[in-house]
């Protein structure tokens, strides 16, 4: 299923005019419905978190968002 291969992606790569910062902002406070991966163009898996945040699963997605801010670190570790 495509949701469910979006939502285990690890892709967290922002484009160059976005900070990281915002990201893992946007992922702290509204991580559970998604807004942090439609904000860095990751239209799919920001949708999945999106539909499945308010059918009633936010606290799952929410975890989904904190492992996002841990593959962005690994991510930017790795570039470093």
């Amino acid at each position: 299923m495509k949701l469910i291969d979006d939502l285990k992606s690890k892709d967290v790569s922002l484009p160059a005019d976005k900070p990281a910062l915002v990201y893992v902002l946007l992922a702290v406070f509204l991580g559970a419905y998604g807004i942090h991966n439609l904000w860095a163009g990751n239209a799919d898996k920001g949708k999945a978190q999106l539909i499945i945040g308010f059918c009633c699963c936010a606290p799952i997605v929410y975890i989904t968002a904190l492992l996002d801010i841990a593959n962005l670190i690994e991510s930017l570790r790795k570039k470093a």
